[in-house]
């Protein structure tokens, strides 16, 4: 992996995070090819989980907008309260993303109709935190 810094759309998309979750940290580390690797911390996943709340890792790949932000990743322990499974479009993986590294639960949600005109980073969030909230 080479070693370029994020470039001006990607980091803009990290502004936007920062800007539309402003009370949760927001780390971002460029992944060596001009995309970022970001985390965002204390995020509310709704009480039917433990923990309720967590950080959510994703990568920014160089070709954002055009490419979407795909798959979102959380702590190893997260887990339903009732002890049912997770469900379809969970699965738990290593990852080894930057500097986060290990087990973790991915959330595979891909936007198969995903527009650079109007699809963000910060509304896939978004819409992935609301998906995992609204779950049966």
């Amino acid at each position: 992996m080479s070693s370029h810094p994020m470039n001006d759309t990607v980091l803009r998309a990290v502004h936007e995070l920062e800007a539309d979750f402003p009370s949760h940290r927001v780390e971002a580390h460029p992944d060596g090819e001009g995309g970022a690797i970001v985390r965002v911390h204390d995020l509310s996943v709704g009480d039917t989980y433990e923990p309720s709340r967590v950080w959510v890792t994703f990568r920014i790949v160089y070709t954002y907008p055009t490419a979407d932000i795909y798959p979102h990743y959380f702590p190893e322990s997260f887990q339903r309260r009732d002890g049912r499974p997770l469900g379809e479009a969970f699965s738990t993986t290593v990852v080894e993303l930057g500097p986060f590294k290990g087990s973790m639960t991915m959330a595979s949600r891909k936007s198969n109709r995903w527009n650079a005109a109007r699809d963000t980073a910060a509304l896939k969030l978004h819409m992935v935190l609301e998906w995992v909230r609204n779950r049966p």
